[in-house]
């Protein structure tokens, strides 16, 4: 007789339920929004920091002014391969210690 009563009080937490499921998306998404608008300003001012910071080393110059046969050798006992893991490695390195809570070996 009164099974009526419950299953209305289910289905009002069920509509309870999804609105709450909603609004927890919607924030996530806001939050989106703003890191990517964050992003979007950040960018351009650590291009223009980096740019800046590579007018000075200008490593093509000193790269040229090697003679053939080092260049070649060079090449030959792989140090352009060596050198392209190693900034790779210190790349991540420094990404690893952005993240909190994780000091790998400093």
């Amino acid at each position: 007789m009164f099974e009526w009563i419950g299953e209305s009080f289910r289905y009002l937490l069920d509509f309870i339920l999804r609105v709450l499921k909603t609004l927890l998306d919607a924030l996530l998404d806001l939050l989106f929004i703003i890191i990517e608008i964050l992003f979007d300003i950040l960018i351009p001012v650590i291009e223009a920091v980096f740019e800046g910071l590579f007018d000075l080393f200008d490593l093509k110059a000193y790269v040229d002014m090697l003679p053939d046969a080092v260049a070649g050798i060079m090449g030959a006992i792989g140090i352009p391969e060596a050198m392209n893991i190693i900034m790779v490695a210190i790349g991540i390195r420094i990404i690893l210690q952005l993240i909190p809570f994780v000091r790998l070996g400093s």
